[in-house]
């Protein structure tokens, strides 16, 4: 791919409207191509200053005036033109925005739904309807205002996968990959404003240890993935390999300008992908996941 369809790329991914696996792509390239890499800097610093320029805002007295010069018939046609307008064209003027009126409102009429009325012992009660939601989130998967901190992963599993197969597993780690995702995109926003006067080595441990987490929790999902015990969707697969490049990138990270890149794309990943659902392939028994699952993590 050229790098003038990466260019393109470069600025939907400044929209928000670029998916897990083209961004992934877009980043692969950025990698390799220093070019593009100092071209996407350029275009996330021109993002930054158009946002913090000032808000214009309308003076106290604009609609006053204005009103006031609509009343005087400033930029009807007599003021434009400086001659009357015939009384024929007025009275066409009346008759057209007449006629169109009464033709809007016998179409509205037409195509309004009509509802059959309610018997007398009916009215006023009220009235249920079903609203059909894409995939919903289980009140257990719904992300918490701060991660959990404290607890390696494989005591968080103990404590919260119970039993431990694969369902419950794979729900503990997507919560914890949903927590330090909210919670660290929350603080790469504050740490943006720090960047001219806090050094990187402050800013890597202020995100040290969500990140250290975020990373087994994703690594996790990875492998269960892999071993087929559970089936993850294509933009859920693309987002975790997104979000695993976040703490190497980091780590590197000597410098303002390689800090904010790491913030940027961690600041780019999508929670709706974490949360998709997911289906439980499993394993040939019980005892067969817990063995495997054993020597992975506990």
């Amino acid at each position: 791919m050229s790098c003038s369809r990466f260019h393109f790329l470069l600025s939907l991914n400044l929209d928000g409207r670029l998916s897990s696996a083209r961004r992934e792509s877009l980043l692969d390239h950025l990698a390799e191509c220093s070019a593009c890499a100092h071209l996407a800097d350029e275009m996330r610093e021109a993002q930054q200053l158009a946002l913090s320029l000032p808000h214009e805002r309308i003076s106290s007295g604009f609609h006053e005036s204005l009103w006031e010069r609509i009343q005087a018939g400033e930029g009807s046609p007599e003021a434009t033109f400086h001659e009357p307008v015939p009384l024929t064209t007025r009275l066409r003027y009346v008759a057209t925005g007449a006629a169109a009126a009464a033709l809007f409102l016998v179409a509205l009429n037409s195509i309004a739904p009509t509802e059959p009325e309610q018997p007398a012992d009916t009215i006023g009660q009220p009235r249920t309807e079903t609203v059909a939601s894409a995939a919903p989130v289980a009140d257990s998967l719904r992300p918490a205002a701060v991660p959990s901190t404290g607890r390696t992963l494989a005591q968080r599993v103990r404590l919260q996968a119970n039993p431990i197969n694969p369902t419950n597993v794979a729900q503990v780690a997507q919560q914890i990959t949903i927590e330090n995702v909210n919670y660290l995109q929350s603080r790469a926003r504050d740490l943006e404003d720090q960047l001219q006067v806090a050094h990187a080595p402050a800013i890597r441990a202020t995100l040290d240890e969500p990140l250290r987490e975020l990373q087994s929790a994703t690594h996790l999902m990875q492998w269960m993935s892999g071993e087929d015990f559970i089936h993850l969707s294509p933009d859920t697969e693309a987002e975790l390999r997104v979000a695993d490049r976040i703490f190497p990138m980091l780590q590197k990270a000597q410098d303002a300008e390689s800090i904010r890149s790491a913030l940027a794309l961690l600041r780019d990943l999508n929670t709706a992908n974490f949360s998709r659902r997911f289906s439980v392939v499993c394993c040939d028994t019980q005892q067969d996941f817990l063995d495997r699952f054993r020597d992975q993590i506990l």
